[in-house]
């Protein structure tokens, strides 16, 4: 095996998949980081490159996975990139006698995956949006044989991890505190995260999103929004400005002591200009007087969550329908509440972290921890707060299963669920109860177990291939949805104000 493939014209380092699928501490946010020119970092991890070439603006890490003792049916470009963090700190309770890192990152990485292209210009028409499960901290080997089976030339994955999870994780050694571990001691953490999360998504898909405006209405807003006189978000810095300004908002409402380190906006600018020009991104060519067709559309996105990302998944979907085709979640579905951790946890442990999860949003609201200002909340402006407080209530946790069923009632056709018979944390009882009169699309696997890669025979060689089959058919027939949807629902403006496409 030779160490270095060509990609394009550039000598990539390669690293077999059972080298690359666990994570090492060099590669985490931690240890990655630090360099304010990154990635022209002194110690670059092991077995990757600096990319970007002639291209200053632009810079990533980046290596080639081939096939070790785990086959992949072509080598995978695995792309690291940098991205800001949402800074949302200090509303959860204050545990003193807890570890503290040196330095707070307000940086986090990003997986970008796709195939190897020979001209190094990319033509990306759909991303799957990878969301991870919960204390998955060592591993990525299960969404690079995932990603292998969904790849094609046009196709990329993203893997944008959980707070405090993959390379979001910052500690090593068996002895470590996991995420699990805070939320069962701070409910109040596991709602922190999910906001800084969803306020990360929505930077995310500002860039990646192939239209500066999205004429819906349903959903909620992305960043930097034009019109026929303005490129908003379609131009970088635009899209950077407005991606540094609700950063910038958010930290001003934290705690100085745990601001950590800044993010400039020449930073994000770099961060948006890397993402584009990994994906080939193009400004939009967007027709004012008429809907888009989605075949002009690229890149379409689609989620997919495993687990605790599949809720994570749903929500995002349910947050930005407009923009996300599909969503598929895998072993994943119901209520947390009847999610039954056993490998991590004893479940009434988990129980005590979904029933108290209420009463510690209310106490941190009550105590002042979660700040209000005429425009603001906890440092995201108040319509965005209440959208991700309601997303957080009706989807992630599902308080009540009628909301959820709701949702999910409007959305059915585009939202697929993989379920494993032999699952003893996410039963297939469970996800069924809370589906709508009409049902929902679901597939279950018998005997498959939570953890699917233990029974590599079965799951491997012949249920993952397949249940890949079904995303990718099921991602073509959703864009074909979404851009009726888009039509049907679009909305023009003529001299009277707003009027109905059709």
């Amino acid at each position: 095996m030779s160490d270095d493939a060509i990609s394009g014209n550039r000598s990539v380092p390669t690293r077999t998949f059972d080298q690359a699928s666990p994570i090492a501490f060099a590669e985490r946010d931690s240890e990655a980081l630090h360099n304010a020119n990154w990635p022209l970092i002194h110690e670059i991890p092991d077995g990757w490159s600096v990319g970007g070439g002639a291209r200053p603006e632009v810079g990533y890490l980046e290596r080639e996975v081939i096939s070790g003792a785990q086959k992949l049916s072509a080598p995978i470009l695995d792309t690291m990139i940098r991205f800001p963090c949402a800074p949302i700190f200090g509303i959860n309770r204050k545990q003193d006698y807890q570890y503290k890192l040196p330095s707070r990152l307000n940086y986090q990485t990003i997986r970008v995956l796709r195939r190897p292209c020979s001209n190094d210009k990319p033509l990306v028409k759909r991303i799957f949006l990878f969301h991870n499960g919960l204390n998955e901290i060592d591993n990525i080997g299960f969404y690079l044989k995932l990603a292998d089976y969904l790849l094609d030339d046009e196709t990329a994955c993203l893997i944008h991890a959980f707070p405090g999870h993959l390379t979001r994780y910052p500690l090593k050694g068996d002895y470590a505190e996991r995420p699990l571990d805070r939320y069962l001691n701070d409910a109040g953490d596991l709602y922190r995260q999910f906001l800084r999360y969803m306020l990360e998504s929505q930077w995310l898909l500002t860039i990646l999103v192939p239209l500066r405006t999205y004429r819906v209405a349903t959903g909620l807003d992305l960043l930097a929004e034009g019109d026929e006189g303005n490129p908003g978000r379609s131009d970088d810095d635009r899209c950077a400005d407005a991606i540094h300004e609700a950063w910038k908002k958010a930290a001003e409402q934290s705690p100085e002591e745990l601001r950590g380190q800044s993010v400039d906006r020449d930073g994000i600018l770099r961060s948006v200009k890397t993402i584009r020009h990994l994906i080939g991104w193009q400004k939009d060519q967007c027709d004012f007087t008429r809907p888009p067709k989605i075949e002009k559309l690229r890149p379409i996105l689609h989620a997919v969550g495993y687990s605790l990302g599949g809720f994570v998944a749903q929500s995002v979907f349910f947050t930005w329908p407009f923009a996300v085709a599909s969503c598929t979640s895998l072993f994943s579905g119901g209520t947390l509440a009847e999610v039954t951790p056993t490998a991590f946890a004893h479940p009434e442990e988990w129980q005590s972290v979904i029933h108290s999860l209420k009463y510690e949003v209310k106490g941190a609201m009550l105590g002042g921890r979660i700040k209000f200002d005429q425009s603001l909340v906890a440092g995201v402006k108040r319509e965005y707060f209440a959208f991700f407080d309601r997303i957080f209530t009706d989807v992630f946790v599902q308080d009540l299963r009628g909301p959820y069923r709701s949702r999910l009632a409007e959305y059915l056709t585009r939202i697929l669920f993989v379920l494993g018979g032999g699952d003893p944390i996410v039963s297939t009882r469970s996800v069924m109860d809370s589906a709508p009169p009409d049902g929902m699309n679901l597939i279950q696997v018998s005997k498959v177990a939570h953890f699917p890669w233990e029974r590599i025979e079965q799951w491997n060689e012949f249920w993952l291939p397949q249940a890949a089959r079904v995303i990718r058919a099921f991602a073509t027939e959703t864009e074909a949805m979404l851009g009726r949807i888009l039509a049907s629902g679009w909305w023009l403006l003529d001299r009277s104000g707003l009027v109905s496409s059709e």
